[in-house]
Formats: structure tokens, sequence, C-alpha cells
């Protein structure tokens, strides 16, 4: 055969080598490593499940080679304890109760506490899949040497206590709350003439047995889940702020892993992620429903009078702060 013919011929292979489709990545092409996450969250809770959905999905998609291991219901120690652990390297992933525990690092991250910014955890989730939820690990998550794996509904937050219904804002004052140690909570009790008690989620139930505090807040799938209707009489469905679930990974490891490797746990995460945003939104109504057959009393509030009370919060954060955040987190309501 001519010499034309084969250069005809190696042309034409070549040009079907480089059309045809990439193979799928071998099992093979994934390190064996077991990654440790942690997180303070009750078993039965929709997170820990997507937790360990998530941990099936990395398992199938590497074929075994890479393993998670889920510590639930805080057994590693709290959050704080968790996020140096995470700093250290003896943890792989920590699930965040909210961005905000991040303050300590940069107090920007009080930006998911505004009060009154989200109108339902539908909206919150639609802007942390936008242009916001990529602000935070942009502005805040990444420089505090972090990487968010995927955003979960936490949910709009509400106030227990044993004292009296809470039905606006002067219902609130000279009561005692216990508070995650984040600055814009804080501030929120203090606007309401409250006191905040800072103090790790690990003490709030034996805080309320012995009255420590009055109240607390939290989502209402939170005092479901935990039983905090035992120790807490009122629910007042304030819902003065929204807060995310956030797995996070330390930035450095995340970064030094091989393409094919972020690729595989960033997309099990975010199908983990749906799948707890599906069993949250029914467990979040769920929850109402189970605490008050349980005999919690639960009340709406004045959420007019809230929202005209906390505008000199907002003022001063934007003051500080700017709107850019703040403009993005709203603008998939508008």
């Amino acid at each position: 055969m001519s010499k034309k013919f084969f250069s005809i011929a190696a042309a034409c292979l070549a040009a079907f080598v480089a059309s045809a489709p990439a193979p799928a990545l071998a099992a093979d092409a994934y390190p064996e490593m077991t990654l440790r996450v942690a997180h303070d969250i009750a078993e039965t809770h929709p997170t820990h499940k997507a937790m360990i959905r998530w941990q099936e999905l990395v398992a199938k998609a590497t074929d075994g080679k890479i393993k998670l291991r889920v510590f639930a219901n805080a057994v590693l120690g709290s959050t704080d304890s968790q996020i140096t652990q995470l700093q250290e390297g003896s943890l792989d992933v920590v699930v965040l109760g909210g961005v905000s525990l991040l303050g300590k690092f940069n107090d920007q991250a009080n930006i998911e506490l505004v009060p009154f910014m989200f109108k339902s955890n539908q909206a919150a989730m639609k802007a942390l899949d936008g242009p916001y939820g990529k602000w935070l690990q942009d502005k805040i998550v990444g420089p505090a040497g972090f990487q968010v794996m995927t955003y979960m509904v936490n949910g709009l937050r509400h106030i227990g206590n044993t004292a009296r219904p809470i039905v606006k804002p002067e219902d609130m004052q000279g009561l005692k709350f216990r508070v995650a140690n984040v600055a814009l909570l804080v501030e929120f009790f203090k606007q309401m003439n409250s006191t905040a008690v800072p103090m790790a989620f690990t003490e709030v139930f034996t805080a309320m047995q012995q009255g420590t505090v009055n109240g607390f807040e939290n989502p209402a799938a939170v005092f479901n889940s935990n039983r905090f209707d035992e120790v807490t009489k009122y629910l007042s469905l304030t819902g003065h702020a929204f807060t995310a679930y956030t797995p996070v990974m330390n930035l450095k490891k995340f970064n030094a892993y091989p393409p094919n490797v972020q690729k595989v746990l960033l997309d099990t995460a975010k199908e983990a992620g749906l799948y707890q945003r599906e069993l949250m939104y029914q467990y979040e109504e769920q929850s109402i429903g189970d605490l008050k057959k349980r005999g919690m009393k639960i009340n709406d509030v004045d959420k007019e009078a809230f929202v005209k009370a906390v505008q000199p919060i907002w003022e001063r954060f934007i003051a500080k702060y700017g709107r850019e955040g703040i403009d993005l987190a709203l603008g998939p309501q508008k």
C-alpha cells in the first residue's frame, strides 16, 4: 500500500481518538483514604442522615477507595473544638451550624444572622445556591482557611423559653437567653432588652433544666430532634434569622487533593445536600406538629414590630461592612 494511504489512515485514527469521549475514571484512579466528619447534631436529624448519604455516595463513586467516618452528637467535642481539630488536621470535615460560627476569623461572617434577612428557608437556599453563596466562600470561608462542600438547611430560627409567650419585642425584656458565641446574636438580644448568655450548644439542655437561662433560639427541627420541649414551655415563631448547615474542609488539605478527588467530594456533597433539603422541608413542618403534640405552646409573633425593632442592627452592620453581601442575599427575593 502507498505511503499516502497510511498517512490518510493515521490521520483518520487520530481524529477518531481526539473526538471520542473521555473514559470514566477507573476506581483505582482514587487514592485510598478515610475522612473523619464531625458534627454536634442528633442522629435523628436530617443533617446526620445526609452525612450518612454522603458517606454512601462517596464510597459508591470511588468503589470504596474513599471512606467517610461520621461522628454525631458532639462526641468529638463542641463545634469550636471541632474547628480547632479541623485546623490541626485531626478532623477532615466539620458540619457548621452556620457560617456565622466562623466569626472569630472574620466578624463579617455575622452577615448570616442579620435579622429578618430571609423570608423563608427556600428563599435562603436560593440565595446560597447563587452569587451570595459564592461570595461567602470567597470573602469569608476561604480566607478563614476552609472550603464549603455544600450548603444545607438549618432553618429559620425561633425563640423558646420557660417564662411566657413572646409576641412582641417587649415580651423579651428582662429574660436571659442562651446564644451561640456569635456577635450579631448577642446584639439582637441586647436590642430586645434581654440578656444574651454565650454558651456551647452541648450545655443548653442542662442550663434550661437548672434555670441558668430562661430560653434560647434555634430552628424548630432542633427543638424537636433534641427533645428540648422537655425543658422549654413556649416556642415563639419569630423566624428572626436563618442559618445554613455548612460542611467545611481545611482549604489547604482540600487544595492538595488531585482534581478528581476534589470533584468527587464536591459532587457527592452537593447530592447529599439536596437530599438533606428535601428531608428538612418536611421535618421542619413535622417538628411544629410533634412539639405541639408533646405539650409545647407555640405561637406566632408580631413580625412587623420585630422588623422595626431591629432596624438599628441593620444600620450598624451596613455602616461597618457595606451592602454588597446583603444585596446579594436579598437579590433572589426581589
